[in-house]
């Protein structure tokens, strides 16, 4: 579904920051309630904001801001909590997609990073159904070789979408030790075979040159 103005030229979403002064709130560290973020809305649209569908919004609250107790979320009529389901430092809710109509992987994850201070990759979500079939014909290995000289075996898949290419890499370090690559192999692709991942978004240009999609094995694999 397209949403007028997104996603914004600048590849990122802008966050729209709700001062105490401005607009005093509870926070007791629990969602925001419905009455809150509609109050929030009405506060925004009142001073011409340029709030558009996938803008964050922050409640300065002089709380610790490693949670998202504090961040919000338009979705394009309403202000929605974002959603702690998949993560504890909280995450973008499950119906704002990356990769589709041109989204950037990271259109969020700067910007959500540096408002709740996380140093760990955020979720992304994105619907994979389509290209499922590819990322299963395209599952490789690949050595990457740090700055220090260690080598770190990566296993990966890429598909195409409107006209790019895009990375998807398993991150198996959470499975035992020495395993056999074969066995890696067979948990990623029964990972893909799924029809909803949880993805994280990383960034790391000895891997792939732009940002890319990570399926974290914890998630899905019983050791």
């Amino acid at each position: 579904m397209q949403h007028s103005g997104f996603p914004r030229r600048e590849g990122s979403c802008f966050v729209h920051d709700i001062s105490e002064e401005d607009f005093p709130i509870y926070n007791q560290g629990d969602d925001i309630p419905e009455e809150i973020l509609s109050k929030a809305l009405q506060f925004l649209r009142g001073r011409n904001a340029d709030l558009i569908y996938g803008d964050l919004i922050f409640f300065e609250t002089g709380l610790n801001s490693s949670y998202s107790s504090n961040v919000a979320i338009f979705d394009g009529s309403k202000i929605i909590n974002i959603t702690d389901e998949y993560d504890e430092y909280g995450s973008i809710p499950p119906q704002f997609h990356v990769i589709e109509n041109g989204v950037p992987i990271d259109y969020w994850c700067k910007n959500y990073n540096n408002i709740i201070s996380l140093d760990s990759n955020p979720i992304v979500w994105f619907d994979h159904s389509s290209v499922r079939n590819e990322c299963l014909q395209n599952v490789k290995t690949k050595v990457v070789v740090d700055s220090l000289g260690c080598e770190d075996q990566i296993i990966y898949t890429t598909f195409h979408y409107e006209g790019k290419e895009f990375m998807i890499v398993f991150d198996y370090s959470f499975m035992e030790c020495d395993l056999d690559p074969k066995i890696i192999e067979k948990e990623f692709r029964n990972c893909l075979q799924r029809n909803h991942l949880v993805f994280s978004y990383n960034e790391d240009k000895l891997v792939h040159e732009n940002p890319y999609l990570m399926i974290e094995s914890w998630r899905y694999v019983s050791e």
